[in-house]
């Protein structure tokens, strides 16, 4: 996988979770700790976790790459 693709789906990722986050601060304050509430704060960490762990796989290959 090129290096490219890997920045692309980054990016990709990005925007899903910054769509999440739109829907999480929409979230009407009566709902707040709903299910949905949850699943969505859920979500969000876990595109956070999975930003992190791509970032590294692409600094990685940069310096194996160089």
């Amino acid at each position: 996988m090129s290096l490219e693709i890997l920045k692309a789906q980054y990016e990709e990722l990005e925007k899903l979770k910054e769509e999440e986050e739109d829907y999480f601060e929409n979230i009407p304050d009566n709902l707040q700790g709903s299910t949905n509430y949850e699943k969505s704060e859920d979500a969000i960490s876990e595109f956070e976790d999975s930003l992190n762990s791509l970032d590294d796989v692409i600094e990685t290959l940069k310096e194996v790459v160089s």
